[in-house]
């Protein structure tokens, strides 16, 4: 199951031996696996031009499938916490993703910043954990003035809040320099 493939496309995005792994990874998928899932055309199609440039055309033995992924979040009751309570019923930009370089969190939070300075009602609500290269901008968002007051970063929440959390949001965004396939899109509408 191949979701993208950033770590080879965007290599300045990806940890220096992840590259590296994940194109042996894509040509050992290849003589090994007799079928391969994509999370979208694009990912497919990212796949096949790589192992046509870097290795031999595809086997046109191995099947390739499309399987779109989608929203399946549940409409669990679930009792909010303070803090939940806080930010749900104020306005709010949100961003749903892992953090890290390739999605662009550090873009929303400087226009962010600049929004705030105008209309200080609307907050902003980062929903992810942390992914790689992100020592900098956690470090920044963590010592932010905003920080726990107007801007907030949220981990491990389960999808009933996530749920809440979209249907609550006065603007859901999504920065992304490139995706295989943008699940919280999906999620969002």
């Amino acid at each position: 199951f191949i979701y993208d493939l950033t770590p080879i496309l965007f290599k300045n995005y990806a940890k220096e031996d992840t590259a590296l792994n994940f194109e042996i990874f894509l040509k050992t998928t290849v003589i090994y696996s007799d079928k391969i899932f994509f999370t979208s055309k694009s990912a497919k199609k990212d796949f096949i031009d790589f192992i046509n440039k870097n290795t031999r055309s595809i086997d046109t033995d191995i099947d390739l499938h499309v399987v779109y992924l989608g929203s399946n979040i549940t409409n669990n009751t679930k009792s909010l916490y303070a803090q939940d309570k806080k930010i749900l019923e104020s306005k709010y930009i949100l961003f749903v993703g892992t953090i890290e370089p390739r999605k662009q969190h550090s873009l929303l939070l400087k226009a962010f910043e600049y929004i705030h300075s105008e209309y200080k009602d609307i907050n902003l609500v980062f929903i992810g954990k942390k992914g790689w290269k992100t020592e900098e901008f956690m470090s920044y968002l963590t010592s932010h003035k905003l920080y726990g007051e107007s801007l907030f970063l949220l981990e491990n929440i389960s999808d009933s809040e996530l749920e809440y959390y979209y249907k609550n949001a006065f603007i859901v965004t999504y920065l992304s320099y490139y995706e295989g396939f943008g699940l919280p899109l999906a999620e969002s509408l």
